[in-house]
């Protein structure tokens, strides 16, 4: 089936990203000019926009003194990387990777999220994102100086702490100092973000060692049985408590954020507004455990039993979940728990 052709808006956007991607055009033109793009109700009023930012380019160039030197060679900007998804998700969570001095992520129709406690990059970096419909989710270190740059044509924006909904919402240069180091001496993140449509996050995460999340670490060496343990509270993100015997364990409020519950068994646990977002509970035994009002967001809940669990309120968006494998080894079928009631 033959694609519909582009409106002239759309076509004059595509040119002004091109332009961005390519170089000739800062930040701040970019975005001047979809805003204005975005605002524009005729064929007219788009050319007229790609003029006048063609005419300030000119104009920019030529101010820019010449030199009887030889033109230097083109090569890829040292230290930037990019990132590109049209449709679906984009996730950088699970294990380390590497930002450059600047990262840009183009996004099309889906969810992104990166956790850059688990990025190694430079002292001084840039993240740029530009998403078109869908969800971003950025985990920036406590430990790291943030500035901030977002604008949502239609939607929410919240960055550390921090909240705008509505149409045309914006952050522009807001400053999150370091927490816990001195902010003179941290590293320095810019995000820019644009979004369409859609969510906007910034969420911090990580940061100093404290008890609880050294006794995640001490709890991870441990051996398996840990039946009715105490953890209210505790902050264990990425723990591994994999294989772990935490039968009627007690995690009321609990932050367990990506931890690895692989194979451990949690039946009757109490785990009522605690943090799953992101954990890993292949084969897990939840059998009667109380997971009311839990955050499964992004979860992998692939084999795992829920018979007799209470998931009133509970967050399961975009969580993996399936029945366990069928006895000829075939992969089982995709299915939702039953809520109580």
């Amino acid at each position: 089936m033959q694609q519909p052709a582009l409106t002239p808006q759309q076509e004059a956007i595509n040119e002004v990203r091109t332009r961005y991607e390519h170089g000739k055009l800062t930040f701040e033109q970019f975005e001047y000019a979809l805003n204005a793009l975005i605002q524009a109700q005729t064929p007219e009023e788009c050319k007229g926009i790609l003029a006048e930012l063609s005419n300030t380019t000119n104009t920019a160039l030529d101010a820019i003194p010449t030199s009887s030197a030889p033109a230097p060679t083109l090569t890829r900007t040292p230290g930037h990387i990019s990132m590109l998804n049209l449709v679906g998700e984009l996730k950088r969570t699970r294990r380390p990777w590497k930002m450059g001095r600047r990262t840009t992520v183009f996004m099309g129709l889906g969810a992104l999220k990166l956790d850059l406690t688990m990025a190694t990059m430079p002292p001084q970096a840039i993240l740029e994102v530009y998403s078109f419909i869908g969800e971003s989710k950025i985990y920036v270190p406590r430990t790291m100086h943030v500035t901030v740059r977002q604008f949502n044509l239609i939607g929410e924006n919240k960055a550390l702490g921090e909240e705008r909904n509505g149409i045309f919402t914006f952050f522009n240069e807001e400053e999150f100092p370091a927490e816990g180091v001195d902010d003179a001496t941290a590293p320095h993140l810019i995000i820019h973000q644009l979004m369409f449509i859609g969510s906007v996050q910034i969420i911090r995460s990580g940061g100093q060692p404290t008890f609880f999340s050294r006794l995640g670490a001490l709890l991870s060496g441990l051996a398996g049985d840990m039946k009715g343990l105490d953890l209210r509270g505790a902050n264990l993100e990425g723990a591994d408590l994999s294989n772990k015997n935490l039968e009627s364990a007690r995690m009321v409020g609990a932050n367990l954020r990506g931890v690895n519950f692989r194979g451990s068994n949690l039946s009757r646990a109490n785990l009522t507004g605690a943090n799953l977002e992101d954990a890993n509970l292949e084969g897990a035994d939840l059998s009667n455990a109380k997971l009311v009002g839990v955050n499964l967001n992004d979860a992998n809940m692939t084999g795992v039993n829920l018979s007799g669990a209470n998931l009133a309120g509970t967050n399961l968006n975009r969580a993996v979940v399936y029945d366990k494998q069928s006895q000829n080894g075939l992969p089982g079928t995709p299915s939702q728990p039953r809520l109580p009631g």
